[in-house]
């Protein structure tokens, strides 16, 4: 006969990772979106057919924008998203994709999903989002260390207002949002022990390499960008992107168009416009970037020393072996082979290195980066994961 010991520890065995994995169905059913996205197989398109799904110009978000003060800080405040039931529910805090702001863009149909599950939740801009770059965070010697510590403060900030009202925590983190997401659990995790799970959409494996990546395939579309007239990229999106759940065969003019809307138009004029914020924080001078490294290296010399040297703190692989020596979070993680952000680099590797379950990675053999986010299936992933930690 079994001692009392004995049936906590095969207790806990077989409960913590239920909470930790995805939910059973959930690897199944985003599989199954694979034949319907037959013709999203080029990474970049998929990338702009999900980013311009995920665009609504009317979301009933339940809470609103607040300015978070902090003194890391030149201005002393930046805007925060702030959602809360009247009741026990899970804290998501969600950190948004390269440029994303809280309120704005992608991140408020995402918030509509994490309220609807139901829960209260928390959004800091991205490291790049304009409104954080303009309140010009005082990196000093460590930007990896402040901005563990503003994700701290947040968090600080949302348990007073909510009280009691916090079942569990849980970090959902999306493309570079994950580099911040993934080293604040992993200090969470040898500290306050207070995130219980982390989820990465998307992640990029090791940051130089993505910044590289990313401003090649730039690159590769930046002729079609010159060549493709508006009036046929509106008529592409019309008739294959803005009726269609998703798109039939394009060609391959077709093709380069709406990857360059997406590459150029999209990702260069965002870093244009984060540029500016820095600008006008600063007073910097120079013509505007044209690609991430050139950013980079004119934003802010300590996060480009970051990357010159190749820090591993840029690498998802140093934080997880944290996270995973300490036993105590547990991850989920969902990408794609296509991802460009990651190309080079090698995802079974990493699933071996850090013995990672098929319940714990799924990687999608399309998408490009973060494509697949914008599936009808998605709402149903979270719920499903989700309700069962309630």
């Amino acid at each position: 006969m079994l001692t009392q010991f004995q049936l906590l520890i095969l207790t806990l065995t077989f409960a913590i990772p239920a909470f930790a994995q995805w939910a059973p169905g959930v690897r199944p059913l985003m599989e199954s979106t694979t034949a319907k996205a037959v013709h999203l197989s080029n990474p970049a398109v998929a990338t702009f057919w999900g980013g311009f799904r995920r665009f609504r110009f009317f979301t009933h978000n339940d809470g609103g924008i607040e300015q978070f003060k902090s003194p890391l800080f030149k201005t002393g405040e930046f805007p925060i998203y702030f959602s809360q039931k009247s009741f026990r529910a899970q804290l998501f805090v969600f950190m948004p994709g390269i440029y994303g702001q809280p309120g704005k863009g992608l991140t408020a149909q995402f918030v509509d999903f994490l309220e609807k599950i139901p829960g209260h939740v928390l959004v800091v801009p991205n490291l790049l989002g304009p409104d954080y770059v303009e309140a010009h965070p005082l990196y000093k010697t460590d930007p990896v260390a402040l901005e563990v510590q503003v994700m701290e403060e947040a968090l600080d900030y949302a348990l007073r207002k909510i009280g009691d009202r916090v079942s569990r925590i849980e970090v959902i983190a999306e493309s570079l949002g994950t580099a911040v997401g993934s080293a604040w659990a992993a200090h969470d995790s040898t500290h306050q022990k207070r995130i219980n799970g982390l989820t990465l959409l998307w992640p990029p494996l090791n940051l130089p390499v993505a910044m590289k990546n990313f401003d090649a395939i730039i690159n590769e579309y930046r002729p079609a960008a010159e060549k493709c007239s508006t009036p046929f990229k509106l008529y592409v999106l019309a008739r294959e992107f803005a009726l269609k759940d998703y798109p039939a065969q394009l060609d391959k003019e077709e093709e380069e168009c709406m990857a360059a809307l997406v590459l150029v138009d999209g990702f260069v004029d965002a870093t244009k416009v984060s540029w500016r914020s820095h600008v006008k924080a600063t007073q910097a001078t120079g013509p505007e970037p044209e690609g991430f490294e050139e950013y980079f290296r004119r934003y802010r010399g300590e996060l480009w020393e970051l990357l010159e040297k190749k820090d591993q703190r840029l690498t998802l692989t140093h934080w997880m072996k944290q996270i995973r020596q300490s036993g105590h979070l547990k991850v989920r993680i969902m990408t794609s082979e296509n991802d460009f952000l990651n190309r080079g680099l090698d995802w079974e590797l990493f699933k071996t290195e850090h013995r990672l379950s098929t319940d714990e990675l799924i990687i999608l053999p399309w998408g490009g980066h973060s494509g697949a986010v914008s599936v009808a299936e998605f709402y149903r992933v979270l719920e499903m994961t989700f309700s069962e930690v309630n």
